[in-house]
C-alpha cells in the first residue's frame, strides 16, 4: 500500500466547486445528495435526515444531523493501490451526533462574560498576546476559526477556546492601525444558542454542514483549528490559498507516523502529506511559551488528558507564513 511522504498527484483532491456544490446539495435538502467523483461524475447518496437540516434536537438530547466528511491523501492511496481511485469521492455526506442545548441562552452569555474575563486576566493569555506582538504577520483582513464547540453545551474549554479568537483578533486589529478584524466561527455543534449569543460578541456564525468556511480562506486570512477530525492542511494546500497564519497541529515526521498504531491512523484525519509539507516551507513555526503541545489524533483526546479542564494551547502552534512567500 502506498503511503510514502513524497507521493502527489496530478490533481488536487479538493476543490472550490466540489466545497460549493455539496454546501448547496445539503442545503436543497432533496431525497438525494448529489457529489462527484474524480472523474466528475455523479454520485448520489440517500439524504437520510431529510427535513431536519441543521435544526437543534431537544435540550438535552441529541440527534444525528447530516454533515459534509472529508476525505485525505493517505485514504486515496489506499483507493489508488486498488485501482479505484476514478470512483473517490473527496467530499462525502456524513453525520454526526448533534446535541441540543444545555444552557439558556442568558446562561451562556453570562459564562461567556466570566470566561473571557477569566481568560484575560490569566498567564495563558499573556503569553499569547506577547506572541502576537512578537510575530510577523502580513496584513490580515479576517480570521476564521473552526470546531470551536457549542457554547450551548456548558463546557468551560469551549468559551475558552472562543475567548482566545477574539484575543487574536484584538491584538492582530491592534497591530493593523486599530484595525477591526472579523472574526467568522464554524462549528456543526452549533444551537440557536449559539447563534443567539456569539453575535453579542462580535462572532460572524457561518451557518452551514462543514465546507462554506473553507471556501472563505484566502491568503490575509488567519485560520484557527485546534485538533481538526479533518484534513484541514490538505484542503488548504489544494485550494491553493496561503492563509496569513495559521494556528494548528504541528507537522508530524513520518517516522511518527509509521510509529502509530492502525487505530491511530484510521483516526488521525488531518495528516501531512507530500502538499501540505511544500507549503509549509513557506511558513515559520512559532510556539507559544508554556504551552503543552501534543501529537494526539482528536478522537484520542479523552484518552489523553482531562479534556473538560484542558490548556485551550494543547495540540497546536503557530505558523506565520513568510512575508517573501
Amino acid at each position: 500500500m502506498a503511503t510514502a511522504i513524497g507521493k502527489k498527484y496530478d490533481r488536487p483532491i479538493f476543490t472550490i466547486d466540489d466545497l460549493n456544490r455539496i454546501e448547496d446539495e445539503l442545503e436543497k435538502d432533496g431525497e438525494y445528495i448529489e457529489v462527484r467523483d474524480r472523474q466528475g461524475n455523479p454520485l448520489k447518496t440517500k439524504n437520510a435526515f431529510r427535513g431536519e437540516g441543521r435544526s437543534d434536537p431537544p435540550p438535552f438530547a441529541w440527534a444525528p444531523r447530516n454533515q459534509v466528511n472529508f476525505g485525505r491523501e493517505r485514504e486515496l492511496d489506499e483507493w489508488r493501490a486498488k485501482e479505484i481511485e476514478a470512483f473517490y469521492g473527496s467530499v462525502r455526506v456524513g453525520s454526526f451526533q448533534k446535541w441540543g442545548p444545555r444552557v439558556s441562552a442568558s446562561f451562556a452569555e453570562g459564562k461567556m462574560i466570566k470566561v473571557i474575563m477569566d481568560w484575560e486576566f490569566s498567564d495563558e493569555c499573556r503569553n499569547l498576546i506577547d506572541a502576537l506582538w512578537s510575530m510577523d504577520i502580513p496584513q490580515v483582513d479576517k480570521i476564521i476559526a473552526f470546531g470551536g464547540g457549542s457554547i450551548a453545551f456548558n463546557m468551560t474549554t469551549y468559551e475558552l477556546e472562543h475567548a482566545m479568537f477574539l484575543t487574536v483578533a484584538r491584538v492582530l486589529g491592534e497591530k493593523q492601525g486599530g484595525k477591526k478584524i472579523p472574526v467568522y466561527v464554524q462549528e456543526p455543534g452549533y444551537t440557536a444558542v449559539c447563534k443567539e449569543v456569539l453575535p453579542k460578541f462580535g462572532f460572524n456564525v457561518i451557518d452551514c454542514f462543514g465546507a462554506r468556511g473553507l471556501t472563505m480562506i484566502d491568503n490575509n486570512t488567519v485560520v484557527l483549528v485546534n485538533f481538526p477530525a479533518f484534513a484541514i492542511r490538505q484542503i488548504v494546500a489544494d485550494l491553493g490559498v496561503r492563509p496569513a497564519a495559521m494556528f494548528w497541529k504541528p507537522e508530524i515526521t513520518e517516522a511518527e507516523w509509521e510509529g502509530l498504531s492502525k487505530d491511530d491512523k484510521d483516526n488521525w484525519h488531518d495528516v501531512d502529506t507530500a502538499k501540505t509539507r511544500e507549503m509549509m516551507h513557506q511558513y515559520t513555526r512559532v510556539d507559544l511559551p508554556g504551552a503543552k503541545i501534543t501529537q494526539t489524533s482528536f478522537y484520542k483526546l479523552f484518552d489523553v488528558y482531562d479534556f473538560i479542564h484542558r490548556d485551550v494551547f494543547i495540540g497546536s502552534t503557530w505558523y506565520v507564513r513568510n512575508q517573501t512567500s
